[in-house]
């Protein structure tokens, strides 16, 4: 069995189907999408604009020597910030000690700065990613919970690695943000045409990624993300070439495997044969299978 990883996202929100020519529906999604993509109708005006607190941290993050004050001294800046970063400290995935988290200062003496800025950041990108759409309700979380699984698998990937892993994490957990704008196009178009077919055939399909492909990387211009953030979002239409590409490229290989897995739509035994394909091993796959087992909990 081969993954189909072009539409795989799709197959877990539509269903699978082998219609090739394009519904009412989806002939309309498509011709919306188009004037989105090409800039004749601005972005903006369907994705939010970064919080200025994440760009302060992005910015801190990319900076030589930093430490817990530097850090501390931006999320503080959000009130409701330092709050949450405490709460999700406190969750099971990351206290594995129980010890309970009261202050920042407990947390980063728990989890270190890597750990507080990827909670900080996660929360933050969590109010301008997740959405909740009136059609196809269940999108907002598995696109939610696919980004953070995806930056989850970047933080593994990255150890003993030299690259800038605040960064990496970061860019894994924004990296489908061209697939939340495609949607909210879908939405509207159909609401329009909503007894004109479903979106679920597979040239559509194969339309949308390649059009929410370029979209993240206009998504990230937009919102002046650092260039090689920029970069390795373009390089996902072909074979990435600079680290962070090849990182987020494997990391969301990776996180479509077990969201494949996870809606039944592969078995273990292919989903282990996928990951050999792309190179990792039997250490690599038995680390995996547990981080996944523990986020079901």
């Amino acid at each position: 069995m081969v993954i189909d990883f072009e539409i795989a996202f799709y197959d877990v929100l539509f269903g699978k189907s082998n219609t090739e020519a394009l519904n009412p529906t989806e002939k309309a999604i498509n011709e919306q999408v188009g004037l989105t993509v090409w800039g004749k109708e601005r972005i903006g005006q369907y994705i939010k604009p970064l919080p200025k607190v994440l760009c302060d941290l992005i910015a801190k993050l990319g900076e030589e020597d930093i430490t817990f004050e530097d850090i501390s001294k931006v999320i503080e800046k959000e009130p409701s910030l330092a709050g949450r970063v405490v709460s999700v400290a406190n969750s099971s995935y990351y206290n594995r000690n129980n010890q309970e988290i009261n202050s920042l200062s407990d947390a980063v003496s728990l989890l270190g700065i890597q750990g507080i800025s990827n909670i900080a950041m996660t929360a933050l990108a969590e109010d301008t990613i997740k959405i909740e759409p009136m059609y196809f309700k269940a999108f907002g979380d598995i696109i939610w919970k696919h980004s953070i699984e995806t930056a989850m698998v970047s933080e593994y990937f990255s150890r003993g690695i030299h690259v800038n892993k605040f960064l990496t994490y970061f860019t894994c957990l924004i990296h489908d943000i061209g697939k939340i704008l495609i949607f909210l196009v879908i939405v509207e178009s159909f609401k329009r045409t909503a007894n004109d077919g479903k979106p679920e055939g597979t040239v559509f399909k194969k339309l949308m990624t390649q059009y929410s492909l370029d979209v993240s990387a206009m998504v990230a211009k937009e919102w002046a993300l650092p260039p090689e953030v920029i970069k390795a979002l373009e390089e996902q239409t072909n074979k990435p070439s600079s680290a962070l590409g090849r990182m987020l490229d494997i990391s969301n290989r990776v996180s479509e495997i077990y969201m494949l897995l996870e809606n039944n739509l592969i078995t273990e035994e292919v989903a282990e044969s996928e990951m050999l394909l792309l190179g990792l091993s039997d250490k690599d796959i038995n680390f995996f299978k547990d981080l996944f087992s523990n986020l079901k909990v």
